[in-house]
């Protein structure tokens, strides 16, 4: 058995290798999820620049706000909530619908593309399971 640790962009990566030759994938987020508000956490757009463009205008206009707890990375409402004691929060403003919609794509492409290069070859039940954790984001 050999094993290779490849320190890279996990979907250039995966772009240069050969089918079912993956066994796994450790990335570090944040991976662009702005939590921390520091330049090396901006998301840039990656793969899905020209996305926004195909959005309507009524996109573009939307944006959110929400509270995100520095200690444990969680938000103050919604999916996954902050559970923390004692939150330390910090304010998350002006992230468009469109830029967060090319944020969503941006994981989903990547994401994707994890899972065609690591499951070619697998098992149909163990591909459907993960495939559909994928529809799930």
């Amino acid at each position: 058995m050999t094993v290779e640790i490849i320190c890279a962009d996990a979907r250039e990566a995966l772009a240069a290798m050969p089918e079912t030759s993956v066994d796994a994938i450790v990335t570090d987020p944040p991976y662009g999820l702005e939590f921390m508000g520091k330049e090396w956490d901006r998301f840039t757009g990656g793969a899905v620049g020209g996305y926004a463009n195909r959005l309507t205008p009524s996109w573009h206009s939307g944006s959110w706000q929400n509270k995100r707890c520095l200690k444990c990375g969680h938000i103050a409402s919604g999916g996954s909530p902050c559970l923390c004691a004692n939150p330390d929060w910090v304010v998350e403003i002006g992230k468009t619908n469109a830029s967060a919609l090319a944020q969503q794509a941006f994981h989903h492409a990547w994401a994707i593309e994890a899972l065609q290069g690591a499951l070619n070859g697998t098992a149909p039940d163990e591909f459907e399971a993960l495939d559909l954790g994928i529809e799930e984001i």
